[in-house]
């Protein structure tokens, strides 16, 4: 998972993101995240993201949600 405030050099695609990660690509940031339930990666594009910053407080939030779900919904 993504820990560092820093703005670090980011992959530019989808296949060179880390699992569980942050990429950006074209300006627009987009988090990896595998939902407990699913078996591929879902990508979450943050259109409004200004900042490496604000994108990584968006990971962060949304990560700890998802990843407290139950691996399977009904």
């Amino acid at each position: 998972m993504v820990k560092s405030t820093v703005n670090p050099e980011l992959p530019t695609s989808m296949d060179s993101a880390p699992a569980d990660g942050i990429f950006k690509k074209d300006g627009v940031y987009y988090l990896r995240l595998l939902f407990p339930w699913e078996t591929q990666f879902v990508n979450i594009a943050l259109h409004g993201a200004l900042s490496y910053a604000d994108a990584l407080k968006t990971f962060q939030l949304l990560y700890s949600r998802i990843k407290s779900l139950p691996a399977y919904i009904p």
